[in-house]
């Protein structure tokens, strides 16, 4: 249900259209991250921008997922994806279960760039709980971005893990970009805070499709895709069947005319595909079979819709008027007329 109402949220919003590279949030990541150095006391301009302006990280390397001690912490989740800056207008995540003593929450908030628009659980946060949040007049955009701070601490000193996941009621966990109506994109990977104890990194990673190179295909990214001087297909993700390979040829008749082309280029030029790996002959394939058709005792080579048409008798076991197998028979209505017009 959250999920639908993160959509319908965006798109009574207003939002704006981002660039076709920064609206693509494929292979984004859920990072916690505890910097020790950061004081659990408001400050003035609050958690998440004290974040940015002192403590921001920017590469995957430089997370921190354990709280190591009992004293009030601040800890954040961030966003981060591949292939750089991003743009994004809604964000929905939330916590698996875990022991809710392990760790007492006495502040949480989104951090957005503006103003937002929050949708939680009945007990957020807490365990199997989730939350929808969307902005209401500036995306995020950026990487490595905080979108939710978490202040407590630790209250056992038995070790425990939060888990970020999906939002247990929508069963789902990702962002929505800017786009009207807008895409929604799953995280690739959910990280998690220890308490205590280590807790789990994510980092996020170039998408990898299709590279063909001439008719070998590869998996890789992008990059090594340039790397291997071949050509990038991320409509593809397998190489199973090879799509580097060449399309089948066949026959295609476009009445009695007879081509060698792939199926899909005989579909556009209204012909029948004969199937892969059929030729033009000789013998031509879309010639009409002609055998011979007797109206009364005269004989023809027709085909059997033109011998109809003469009111013959067809007869495919014969092909040929020499010498004339047509029994002689009484005359009938076809005239002469009628029949030497077809063959003019």
């Amino acid at each position: 249900m959250k999920r639908v109402l993160l959509t319908l949220a965006l798109l009574g919003l207003g939002v704006g259209v981002a660039s076709a590279q920064m609206d693509d949030l494929t292979g984004g990541v859920f990072i916690t991250h505890h910097d020790p150095a950061m004081d659990a006391s408001v400050p003035l301009e609050g958690y998440c921008q004290q974040y940015l302006d002192g403590f921001a990280i920017t590469t995957c390397e430089e997370q921190i997922n354990s709280i190591d001690t009992q004293e009030p912490v601040v800890w954040f989740l961030l966003s981060a994806f591949p292939g750089g800056d991003k743009e994004w207008c809604g964000t929905e995540f939330g916590f698996g279960d875990f022991d809710p003593y392990n760790f007492v929450f006495t502040l949480w908030g989104p951090c957005t760039p503006g103003g937002n628009l929050e949708i939680p659980t009945d007990y957020w946060p807490g365990p199997n709980e989730g939350v929808a949040i969307v902005t209401t007049d500036t995306p995020w955009t950026g990487n490595f971005a905080p979108v939710y701070y978490f202040e407590g601490y630790a209250y056992y000193y038995l070790p425990g893990v939060i888990q970020i996941d999906v939002d247990p009621p929508t069963g789902f966990g990702g962002w929505g970009n800017c786009l009207t109506p807008p895409v929604s994109y799953d995280a690739a990977c959910f990280g998690a805070m220890g308490l205590l104890c280590a807790g789990q990194a994510c980092c996020p990673s170039e998408p990898e499709f299709v590279c063909c190179v001439g008719e070998e295909c590869y998996i890789t990214t992008e990059q090594g895709c340039e790397d291997l001087m071949g050509e990038w297909h991320p409509e593809w993700d397998t190489c199973d069947p090879n799509p580097c390979l060449p399309p089948p040829t066949g026959a295609c008749c476009v009445g009695e005319e007879c081509s060698v082309v792939t199926e899909q280029e005989c579909l556009d030029m209204m012909g029948e595909y004969l199937g892969d790996g059929t030729d033009c002959g000789p013998p031509n394939p879309c010639e009409y079979e002609r055998f011979v058709c007797c109206v009364c005792e005269d004989c023809y080579i027709a085909t059997e819709d033109e011998c109809n048409d003469l009111g013959g008798e067809y007869h495919p076991e014969w092909d040929s008027c020499d010498p004339n197998p047509c029994p002689a028979s009484p005359a009938d209505n076809t005239s002469w007329g009628t029949i030497k017009s077809i063959y003019r």
